[in-house]
């Protein structure tokens, strides 16, 4: 008996046995998702690397289908982290380059004098300070004492700075004759064992700033 001897409706009331149809009866691209039960697929029957980003929905993987190394090797795009995702407190000193943080990261009263390794001028507390400093040259004429004007870069916040005078030779004494809060007037005195004609005043000022 061949096919020819089989009417079309032959098999319609035909039982097969079980297992008896093997994959050598079914033809190419025969079975369709139709045919295949919900679930019955697992990863045995998936061909390594025959799924693609196409085949998977959006947002179907989370972090339990991720193994603890994947990102090992993980290239990350610039910019792609972003405040969000860095947790609180994660950042050490050590994540932070020598030199990045300047005076626009950090938060006014920040940093005191616990953090300077230098000791800072002092004065009274809550009041800002200035310091100024310079040197100037001085002249005698026929009297043995001459005024050197000082002219300050920015000028203090009032009258109330202390301004000091120092000179070449100890044969010149320096006092404070005025001052304003832009400029001070100080007065160079020749003592008699001196007979310089000329010298240099090193000066320096303290006060409230503006």
């Amino acid at each position: 008996i061949e096919s020819r001897h089989l009417a079309p409706d032959a098999f319609d009331n035909f039982t097969l046995n079980e297992c008896s149809i093997t994959g050598d009866k079914i033809a190419e691209a025969t079975i369709t998702g139709e045919h295949i039960a919900a679930g019955s697929l697992s990863g045995i029957q998936i061909a390594d690397g025959s799924l693609t980003g196409t085949q998977i929905a959006e947002g179907s993987i989370d972090s339990s289908h991720l193994s603890p190394d994947v990102f090992s090797n993980f290239t990350i795009d610039e910019g792609s982290i972003t405040g969000g995702k860095i947790a609180e407190v994660s950042i050490t000193g050590a994540h932070v380059a020598d030199g990045t943080i300047t005076g626009q990261q950090l938060a006014e009263g920040t940093i005191t004098t616990e953090h300077l390794d230098f000791t800072p001028i002092r004065g009274i507390a809550g009041q800002p300070k200035l310091q100024q400093f310079g040197m100037t040259p001085f002249v005698f004429g026929a009297d043995a004492l001459t005024e050197v004007t000082v002219q300050f870069d920015e000028p203090f916040a009032g009258i109330n700075y202390v301004i000091v005078g120092m000179s070449n030779n100890p044969g010149f004494q320096i006092s404070l004759k005025s001052q304003r809060e832009n400029s001070a007037v100080l007065e160079v005195i020749r003592q008699q064992n001196c007979n310089l004609a000329y010298g240099f005043m090193s000066w320096i000022a303290i006060g409230p700033s503006l």
